[in-house]
């Protein structure tokens, strides 16, 4: 089926954010001194350093799948599939 039109565009109603995922900076708040709220808080802090331990990085990017060549297609030949 062919389009009447070249310049087709899908215009899609914007979703509305829900109140939960959106929060906004308060007016009064000083964006300078954020980084000040996070090394109060333990647990903002920890999570800092945990993100920054080079320790929790993981050298391998498949996580104990079989190296290349390991997974074999399978071939068109049906006839190992016949029972002789």
């Amino acid at each position: 089926m062919a389009r009447t039109e070249d310049n087709f565009v899908v215009e899609d109603k914007a979703m509305p954010a829900r109140d939960e995922e959106v929060k906004p900076l308060p007016e009064d708040v000083d964006e300078d001194n954020i980084d000040d709220a996070v090394s109060k808080d333990p647990e903002l802090q920890k999570d800092l350093s945990d993100g920054i331990d080079e320790s929790n990085i993981i050298d391998e990017t498949t996580r104990g799948a079989k190296p290349d060549g390991g997974y074999k297609e399978p071939s068109d030949d049906v006839s190992d599939l016949v029972d002789e």
